[in-house]
């Protein structure tokens, strides 16, 4: 696995969240083929749309039903249905079009920094473990969370565009899709990155305990580079 994607922007997130619930309820182990395209707005406030990597994730994307995922809102705990099998890693296309990415990099620990030669880099500068507490509809009260906070520093010579970076983690073997989760703190890339300058994004996860340590996660930002990865060990 290498890329894997979901930014879809905090309610477009939601709407995905939802999706892997009812896709893993209904058809487990399936990896879907029909893609999706998230949108979101660029910088220039015209649309434009990101496919997420994953196949599976473009088939949830796409799911239009929803499922109530506890039994009530002011109480009760939901067990969340087995995550979806992770589906081939693909490039993202973003506007309708397939990148060909020209700048690589390692991937690195989560106690690391993937680097790039133009002088991007990203960061995991925290993780925190917890559980979900909410309740309602695409939530599933008491499921353990795992919290990254992301810095992406640009020493590039441009500007860098954050408004369709696609994140998405998975975890064991084989791997699964570690659906995101959805609190106060979740916060997305977003705007214009200058040159020299940095910003930190936070994204959570519902990973199961035990297989905190297999897991990768992919930071696709452009189609300039290919996605960042972070692989191995998530406890802190």
């Amino acid at each position: 696995m290498q890329q894997h994607g979901y930014h879809l922007g905090i309610g477009g997130r939601r709407a995905l969240g939802v999706s892997l619930a009812m896709a893993a309820a209904i058809t487990l182990g399936g990896c879907a083929s029909a893609p999706n395209n998230a949108s979101s707005t660029s910088g220039s406030n015209s649309t434009s749309s990101a496919t997420p990597l994953s196949a599976h994730a473009k088939n949830a994307s796409s799911t239009k039903q929803h499922a109530t995922a506890s039994p009530s809102v002011s109480g009760g705990t939901a067990k969340r249905p087995a995550n979806p099998l992770a589906g081939k890693a693909e490039p993202v296309i973003r506007n309708g079009k397939r990148p060909h990415p020209t700048l690589s990099a390692k991937p690195a620990a989560f106690d690391r920094t993937v680097s790039y030669s133009d002088g991007l880099s990203l960061t995991v500068k925290k993780i925190r473990h917890g559980v979900e507490t909410g309740y309602g509809r695409g939530t599933f009260h008491g499921s353990p969370t795992t919290q990254l906070s992301v810095v992406m520093t640009n020493h590039t010579k441009k500007s860098i565009n954050l408004q369709q970076v696609v994140v998405q983690m998975e975890y064991g073997a084989p791997a699964r899709i570690a659906p995101p989760v959805y609190d106060d703190v979740a916060s997305d890339f977003s705007g214009v990155l200058k040159s020299g300058a940095s910003q930190t994004a936070t994204y959570v996860f519902s990973v199961p305990t035990s297989l905190l340590g297999n897991v990768t996660m992919t930071v696709d930002m452009d189609s300039v580079h290919a996605a960042a990865m972070f692989t191995g060990s998530a406890r802190n």
